[in-house]
């Protein structure tokens, strides 16, 4: 059984709180799509992730319909999914007439939530040679070039897409004379469906984070378009190793399996050797990294960090990295909760906050506080689960969001958990 409690924090919406007690649990991701604009007759397809969230098997028993424009590919029903499994479900949009149009697929299973529904929209725009407004689309939407040491370049590729018309790049300009564009020779036409290379430059003069904007100014509807930039200059020569993301959360996990996510290493300045990895808590475990290993300057590789718990509860640790990097030990957060399979926890999630590095959860037991912190580091994610709750209790939960300089937001609104 699953409730949801709305919540804001900082300014955004903190958008679910659930408890889990349930065996069988069919969730979509995302739950709503809108395929935009399309020409008719050109069929578009988006794949909807299924996921059993439950501690049981569960049998996807039938899919069905509305609106005419919208229809799923090849999914063999029924179709049995086992406890934390995902399968794609595939979804066609094929507009007939111009405008706007919606559906739903709906979808039945032998769960506690036996019907789930999920709801689709799409413009129809034009017909045989006819094609809607001209759009200049740049991808990425945003470059981050990392640590540069001031004085030296660092480069990016991006890449400049006609859609539906072909589009007129007629001017570029820059927010920060710390970027630039590189060989694009201007005007350029570029024909629909087709894309040019754009490569910008980051050359830092100071030490510090800078950001700026791309923008690019075309014959499309949506012009001028802009693309956010960001890097840090640095002057120490010395060389370092990172670790991103900045924190592993692997949320809940049961007792006796394990998970596994990605991070990755990266050297600056220089060189490094990594000579040998540790953990604190013997849940957690650095796998498939054949060490001693070199890392060369400005390169990276990815590691593997496991979580197998033993026991119930929250297990907060670090991993870490030891190196001929000036930093050494490089270390990393990670944190993970063991559950006993049918045991009560709440989930909370919420949208990010773009000015925010981090967040705190807080629980109390009264709508008025005292509210505590219970996680143990500072969260990156925009999700938490807290697996220490009793059954027939109340809880109530606020989070801040944190930024870079360490100034945490006032409380969000309180969110409440009724645990059966």
């Amino acid at each position: 059984m699953r409730y949801f409690f709305p919540a804001v924090v900082a300014g955004s919406l903190l958008s679910l709180v659930s408890v889990y007690a349930s065996a069988q649990r069919l969730e979509c991701s995302p739950c709503s799509y809108d395929f935009g604009d399309a020409t008719i007759g050109a069929p578009i397809s988006y794949s909807i992730q299924l996921t059993n969230t439950g501690s049981a098997a569960l049998t996807i028993l039938s899919v069905s319909q509305k609106g005419s424009a919208f229809s799923s590919g090849s999914f063999p029903l029924p179709m049995t999914l086992p406890s934390w499994v995902s399968v794609e479900l595939p979804i066609v949009f094929k507009p007939t007439a111009t405008g706007y149009t919606d559906g739903t697929f709906t979808l039945t299973s032998n769960t506690d939530n036996p019907t789930l529904s999920i709801s689709t929209s799409g413009t129809g725009t034009g017909t045989g040679g006819s094609s809607a407004p001209a759009k200049l689309k740049v991808s990425p939407a945003s470059l981050d070039f990392g640590s540069v040491k001031v004085g030296s370049s660092a480069s990016l590729k991006a890449t400049l897409t006609a859609a539906n018309a072909a589009v007129t790049v007629s001017s570029r300009q820059m927010t920060n004379s710390e970027f630039a564009i590189v060989g694009l020779d201007l005007p350029v036409t570029i024909a629909k469906g087709k894309s040019v290379p754009v490569t910008i430059q980051f050359t830092p003069t100071g030490s510090g984070a800078v950001s700026g904007e791309a923008e690019f100014t075309s014959t499309a509807e949506n012009s001028p378009v802009d693309q956010e930039l960001q890097g840090k200059g640095v002057t120490d020569s010395k060389a370092q190793l990172s670790v991103s993301p900045a924190s592993l959360s692997f949320g809940n996990v049961n007792v006796g399996s394990s998970a596994s996510l990605k991070a990755k290493l990266t050297a600056s300045n220089a060189a490094v050797t990594i000579s040998s990895d540790r953990s604190t808590s013997s849940e957690f475990a650095i796998v498939g990294l054949d060490l001693p290993l070199t890392v060369p300057a400005g390169k990276s590789i990815p590691v593997t960090i496991q979580f197998t718990p033993s026991g119930s509860g929250t297990d907060p640790a670090k991993v870490g990295f030891i190196s001929s990097a000036a930093d050494s030990p490089t270390v990393e957060p990670v944190t993970g909760t063991g559950i006993v399979q049918n045991s009560p926890s709440v989930y909370l999630s919420w949208d990010g906050v773009s000015t925010a590095v981090g967040y705190n959860v807080y629980r109390g037991t009264s709508k008025t506080g005292p509210f505590e912190e219970i996680n143990t580091a500072l969260d990156s994610s925009t999700d938490y689960t807290d697996s220490t709750v009793a059954a027939g209790k109340t809880y109530y939960y606020v989070t801040t969001a944190v930024n870079g300089q360490g100034e945490r937001s006032g409380y969000s609104n309180v969110s409440e958990a009724v645990i059966p």
